[in-house]
């Protein structure tokens, strides 16, 4: 063998070894959980997202017109998102 044919050999080697040591690691190692956090404003709504006690992602839709805020989760089961919840904000305080 001339040298030309080791060195393909022996970079095809690495690279196969590699390779499955990459995917052992896949199999061995948990999957990261992709979180995303953020604040849309959009004319009269508010929208932002947040995890609750139970560990579950909500969707909180303020209306600012109206000055209530709205709680959307996911419902896997039905495959769409469901109001959990509404309740009125505040009024902002007096000025004196």
């Amino acid at each position: 063998m001339d040298r030309k044919n080791i060195l393909i050999l022996s970079l095809s080697a690495s690279a196969f070894a590699l390779l499955l040591l990459l995917v052992l690691l896949q199999l061995v190692s948990s999957p990261q959980q992709a979180l995303a956090a953020g604040q849309q404003n959009g004319g009269d709504y508010i929208l932002t997202t947040a995890r609750t006690v139970s560990g579950e992602d909500s969707l909180w839709v303020l209306d600012g017109r109206s000055r209530n805020v709205g709680i959307y989760q996911y419902d896997n089961n039905l495959k769409r998102l469901e109001l959990r919840r509404v309740f009125p904000v505040a009024p902002p305080p007096a000025i004196r």
